[in-house]
């Protein structure tokens, strides 16, 4: 399945670049999302921190997603801190620290044209690690503005790397009955710095949907990176997956722990969408990554955007 999604994704990203090169393709919109444990179970540990920015560019007027890839593409960054649970006297058994740096573009479309029901989106990214990101130094300097302490450089991290890596999903929204309850199965794959395939569902409860969703990489929320013309309201989101995991960069064999090959993880928000832009908020629990971590942990989540 991997392999095959994969073949997927660079044959349609490639396609993509072709097409984008034709096409006229400006920006439509963008959405951040920021992640910190400090507002889940405040333990600051494991997967402790992360933003993401998504940029949206497509042909003026775009208010669905288009039938071919290329048409509409997201340029992303990603960039998260993972960290043992004591910094400062690390456990033999606990996970490396890992800085992480993503750049990449991902096209979104509905796949009618290949034959294809539901939504597809496909893409690549650059994935760099390892203390060249200067993330240890970022979240230390963090810790020192907003506590009056700084966090203890970690003195083992994962190692300096760069890798290329291919991704897709799919899914189909589902309208559940009269009531404004849309359910989404999916199904994603990974080959990278972290190989895996993942299974889940998305349920929102509320006002419509944007045009463009994407989905954060470290919670699994999705967020709105074009919100096109959707209503104003309140929209309660929850969603459930499991990963299975072939291999990563960031647990590697022989590391000082054993990498887990099942992922799981829970998370329930609240979307408030407004005139001028929307709000949210949520928490997810992340399962045990590694065979030696006792429990998983509890993440917050908190977005927003305004419209100008």
């Amino acid at each position: 399945m991997i392999g095959r999604l994969g073949i997927l994704a660079l044959l349609t990203l490639a396609a993509s670049l072709a097409q984008a090169g034709e096409a006229r393709l400006r920006p439509l919109g963008w959405g951040g999302f920021v992640t910190n444990d400090r507002l889940g179970d405040g333990q600051d540990r494991w997967r402790t921190g992360s933003y993401t920015l998504s940029v949206v560019l497509g042909p003026e007027g775009t208010a669905a997603l288009p039938a071919r890839p290329g048409a509409l593409v997201e340029l992303r960054f990603h960039a998260e801190g993972i960290a043992p649970a004591n910094l400062a006297r690390p456990a033999a058994a606990d996970r490396l620290y890992a800085g992480i740096l993503s750049f990449g573009a991902h096209t979104y479309f509905t796949g009618a044209d290949l034959g294809i029901g539901g939504e597809l989106r496909a893409g690549a990214d650059l994935v760099l690690t390892g203390p060249a990101t200067g993330i240890d130094r970022f979240q230390s300097d963090l810790h020192r503005v907003l506590e009056g302490a700084a966090t203890p450089l970690p003195r083992e991290q994962v190692a300096d790397g760069a890798y290329p890596t291919l991704s897709a999903e799919w899914g189909r929204t589902l309208a559940l009955g009269a009531a404004p309850v849309r359910a989404r199965p999916f199904g994603a794959a990974q080959l990278g710095y972290e190989t895996l395939a993942r299974v889940g569902l998305d349920l929102e409860i509320g006002a419509p949907g944007p045009v463009l969703a994407a989905r954060d990489p470290a919670t699994g929320f999705r967020y709105p990176a074009l919100m096109g013309k959707a209503g104003r309201g309140v929209t309660l989101m929850l969603g459930a997956d499991i990963a299975a995991v072939g291999d990563s960069v960031l647990l590697p064999d022989g590391g000082p722990v054993t990498l887990r090959r099942l992922r799981h993880r829970l998370r329930a928000g609240v979307r408030l969408d407004a005139g001028p832009g929307w709000l949210f908020f949520g928490n997810a629990w992340l399962g045990p990554e590694f065979e030696e971590q006792e429990a998983g942990q509890r993440v917050g989540a908190i977005t927003m955007n305004l419209r100008f």
